[in-house]
């Protein structure tokens, strides 16, 4: 059985689509725009151009970036507002803290329209003295950022002035009236808990029967001194490794059941396989590993039950620089069709 007809390789891009890639590039265009008009990737649209020869200067691609239109943080009412108040002589920090916006949007629009030429607020000793009082207080850095019109940098000025940031843990704490944290069971609730993780469910299950989180079955595990059970494969470096004996007689150990799946297949099918021996070094600097390498079929083989955004761009980039080689992606539409091993 050949798995060709469960994989199938993405077409190449004919000759007209690539010069029409290098056309609207070397048009001025972005990459991010030539990408969406031609449908694929910002990776393949430079590679096609470093290829034609067309390289745009650092600096032009860093104008081309930033002439981009700002982004309008406020609505038309409140811009209208603000202007108003502006005039008739309020202060920026007074609007900020009225319609609770950040100081600075509101600058950012005064200056971007030519209404004034607003600054970026500097704060005095007293009122920084007064923000570190507050701080230590209890009172949350957010408030007292929006208050003072200094949301960017307010951390910087509390290091600065000698105050520890808080943890996450104490700003709860600080959230609550410093109470002690609450719990979800009562005390006949977690032995109830406890019983059923010892009595063999797992965590997960325990958790969907009680419609809890599962750090919250753990919680109330800890809290009685019931010990986790040990898993049930053997971890590498916080992951999970899943044993599988091939034909060949040579224990493998794959990161994910899809994997093993693929490699049983492959030995029904008495094809010959390699896993994770072939790397290749890409322009950026990194380096991809495929899956598997079927030699007999000049096939490599990359499984994913899920496809990540850097995973894509990964393989993306490989295919570029790579096009001779033949890569096969096998998504979760495909893998269910494996028979998972028996050993």
């Amino acid at each position: 059985m050949d798995i060709i007809r469960f994989m199938a390789k993405r077409p190449d891009l004919t000759k007209a689509e690539r010069n029409q890639i290098i056309a609207l590039y070397q048009g001025g265009n972005s990459g991010s725009v030539v990408a969406k008009k031609c449908g694929v990737s910002e990776t393949t649209v430079w590679s096609w151009a470093r290829r034609a020869g067309v390289i745009r200067d650092t600096k032009e691609a860093r104008r081309m970036v930033t002439s981009k239109p700002h982004r309008n943080w406020l609505s038309s009412t409140a811009q209208n507002e603000i202007a108003q108040r502006f005039a008739a002589g309020e202060k920026v920090l007074s609007i900020a803290v009225s319609l609770g916006l950040r100081y600075g949007h509101i600058a950012q629009f005064l200056t971007r329209t030519g209404i004034a030429s607003v600054r970026h607020l500097k704060i005095s000793a007293s009122q920084m003295q007064e923000i570190a009082t507050r701080y230590v207080a209890g009172e949350s850095a957010k408030k007292l950022a929006r208050e003072y019109g200094v949301s960017g940098s307010i951390y910087k000025l509390l290091a600065n002035a000698g105050v520890k940031r808080r943890t996450a843990k104490e700003a709860a704490q600080d959230r609550r009236g410093k109470q002690s944290p609450k719990r979800c069971f009562t005390s006949e609730q977690e032995l109830e808990v406890c019983r059923m993780y010892e009595s063999g469910k797992s965590q997960r299950v325990v958790a969907e029967h009680f419609k809890v989180s599962v750090s919250t079955i753990a919680q109330a595990r800890k809290r009685h001194g019931v010990i986790r059970r040990k898993q049930k494969y053997p971890t590498t470096s916080g992951k999970k490794v899943l044993p599988y004996a091939s034909l060949s007689g040579r224990i493998y150990h794959f990161r994910s059941s899809w994997e093993r799946a693929f490699a049983a297949y492959l030995d029904s099918c008495v094809i010959d396989w390699e896993y994770e021996t072939r790397t290749f070094p890409l322009l950026n600097g990194t380096h991809y590993t495929p899956d598997f390498w079927v030699s007999s079929r000049n096939q490599l083989v990359e499984i994913k039950g899920y496809m990540w955004k850097d995973a894509a761009q990964k393989i993306e980039m490989f295919r570029d620089e790579y096009p001779d080689e033949h890569l096969i992606v096998a998504t979760k539409n495909v893998l269910p069709l494996f028979t998972p091993p028996t050993n």
